[in-house]
């Protein structure tokens, strides 16, 4: 979506919960997430020196409200684990790719051009997961995480996959609902979501 540069309250509104996810998912840096966010407007240069005010000091409170929560988070969280979990399938020959996109699409695009890069069929990949950043704000929210998952070969169960990664995930602590077919996604309740930003 893309905000307007002559800001209305509405698009003050959405950007504060572009930044809110944008920060608190945990995969960029500080710049990383001012670049993505003056990529919304519509025409960031053009912006008025009252809104771009706001933007930087919407980013300032959002990174000091995380920064802080940081310091206060055990070594080991959810998302430690997760990304661990995520090693492991890797390692399994399941490619688990984190924050693949924005939306359902986006990820499927992003393991089609991985697991070709990887060598498609001769790669050893035999199936795929992965959540998105819509997934991640939706964690953040309620708790929840759902991913996606297939098989590499078309005429493999999908179900062994989505068997397999619950299992590793099972194994690494978390509460995993079984998707009851394959049109449906895998369901990790529980997860607090603390993923320790980088630094610039």
């Amino acid at each position: 979506m893309l905000y307007r540069n002559e800001m209305t309250e509405s698009d003050r509104t959405g950007l504060e919960t572009e930044i809110k996810y944008a920060v608190w998912g945990g995969f960029e840096s500080p710049e990383e997430v001012r670049e993505e966010i003056l990529e919304l407007v519509d025409d960031a240069h053009a912006l008025s020196a009252d809104d771009r005010r706001f933007i930087e000091d919407a980013l300032d409170e959002a990174w000091g409200l995380k920064r802080g929560a940081e310091s206060d988070w055990p070594a080991i969280t959810d998302v430690t684990r997760l990304m661990a979990a995520f090693d492991q399938l890797e390692k399994d020959g399941i490619l688990a790719l984190h924050r693949a996109g924005y939306t359902q699409s986006d990820g499927m695009a992003d393991v089609a051009e991985i697991y070709d890069e990887m060598g498609g069929p001769d790669s050893g990949v035999k199936g795929w997961t992965f959540y998105h950043e819509q997934d991640v704000a939706d964690a953040i929210e309620t708790g929840i995480l759902w991913l996606a998952f297939g098989a590499t070969d078309p005429a493999a169960d999908p179900m062994t996959i989505a068997a397999a990664v619950a299992s590793t995930l099972d194994a690494y602590g978390f509460a995993v609902e079984r998707p009851a077919d394959p049109s449906r996604r895998i369901k990790v309740e529980g997860i607090v979501w603390r993923n320790r930003s980088p630094q610039d």
